[in-house]
């Protein structure tokens, strides 16, 4: 990726409701298993990949998904 790219990759990624952000983060940045994530965050398992999946429709463009924060 350009560097122009992650910037606009990172920016994007700050941008979500927290709670997709640091599902997000904590999945594909740090590489957590969905597991460790749930741990992390004190969530169901179900809730953290549900979020995970939420959040990268986002970063997507996919905005018809509920981004009710």
């Amino acid at each position: 990726m350009e560097r122009m790219q992650i910037d606009e990759l990172a920016t994007r990624v700050a941008e979500l409701p927290i709670r997709y952000r640091e599902a997000v983060v904590l999945r594909h940045v740090r590489d957590l298993s969905y597991a460790e994530v749930a741990e992390a965050l004190g969530q169901p398992v179900g809730t953290v990949k549900a979020n995970v999946h939420r959040g990268l429709k986002l970063l997507r463009g996919d905005e018809d998904d509920r981004a009710d924060d």
